[in-house]
């Protein structure tokens, strides 16, 4: 018991607790492939049909994506888009002749007729009209300067796999799905921080035109591209050299750096594999002899080449 008179005062006695307690978990996952609940914003237009599902892709494997900012997974390059589409507006001389402006924009994607008749409705959650630009409903346009609504960020990373359409609703509950008994593809996924070998195209005329639409790509004239130099993105959401420093691009949009580069081949004595041609098309031709020993990551690209990027953003 405690004594006025004690030499030492008050005793300090130590609590004692036979279990403790657990710090709560604060790791997920590894960076290189981020697990979270991820899904293609629904207003994406169609890009290519797939014939065995019957379905849409809205995304190649291998593009760079980003959020918007209501947290779905875009093609990156439409950040790139809604800036472009924005200056065009906000120079002209008025409402209607900046609509018309961004109208007139030939660089950024804009929804068909496909997706017209296929219901694809914008970010707004309205029916797309035909050429109705995808990044218009991003903004408000009853006044100028044009309000962002929607933003996108910079690359996150590279999407995994070919990303099908939004099955619609949630992406869970089939009471809201647009098909009620059909989803391909309940969440998605992207890549980061990782090794990645893509075709080279000579420049964006050519891509255009690439037999595999689509397609992920990095968009170089020839010699131009050598190993250590840094790389960013286009408004495709395709892959852009910027050579040994960043040149006109900030730092924030520098998504890695190139390792190697290749020709166009025949490797690996592929030129000798016999192989036939089923169609007139270039996605036709097995690689082998009918291709003369290209990969399809060349024919289907019409690229003069490939190149290892690097992801170490």
């Amino acid at each position: 018991m405690y004594s006025e008179f004690s030499i030492q005062g008050q005793p300090n006695y130590k609590q004692w607790d036979d279990w403790g307690k657990i710090t709560p978990n604060f790791e997920i996952s590894e960076g290189i492939r981020p697990a979270g609940s991820f899904n293609p914003a629904p207003y994406l237009p169609l890009v290519r049909y797939n014939e065995y599902f019957r379905e849409y892709f809205v995304l190649s494997a291998g593009k760079l994506v980003g959020f918007d900012s209501d947290g779905y997974l875009v093609p990156a390059g439409l950040r790139k888009q809604a800036a472009a589409y924005a200056a065009a507006f906000d120079g002209a001389g008025s409402v209607p002749a900046g609509i018309a402006a961004g109208l007139a924009l030939t660089t950024i994607t804009k929804y068909t007729a496909l997706d017209v008749q296929q219901g694809v409705k914008n970010s707004a959650g309205v029916a797309v009209t035909v050429g109705e630009p995808v990044v218009k409903s991003f903004f408000t346009l009853t006044a100028q300067p044009a309000v962002a609504v929607r933003t996108v960020s910079n690359p996150v990373g590279a999407a995994m796999y070919n990303f099908w359409r939004h099955p619609g609703g949630d992406g869970v509950n089939p009471a809201f799905y647009r098909v009620s008994n059909f989803n391909l593809q309940h969440k998605v996924a992207f890549v980061c921080k990782y090794l990645l070998e893509l075709p080279l195209v000579q420049d964006k005329a050519t891509y255009d035109v690439a037999p595999f639409v689509g397609i992920a790509a990095c968009v170089a004239a020839s010699g131009t591209v050598k190993s250590g130099m840094y790389v960013s993105y286009d408004l495709d959401s395709n892959y852009s050299v910027t050579g040994y420093d960043f040149g006109s691009a900030d730092e924030s949009e520098i998504i890695g750096q190139i390792t190697e580069v290749f020709g166009a081949g025949p490797f690996g004595l592929l030129e000798k594999v016999r192989t036939a041609q089923n169609g007139p098309s270039e996605l036709d031709k097995m690689p082998g002899t009918a291709t003369e020993g290209k990969s399809d990551t060349i024919t289907y690209a019409g690229a003069y080449g490939s190149v290892r990027i690097l992801l170490n953003k």
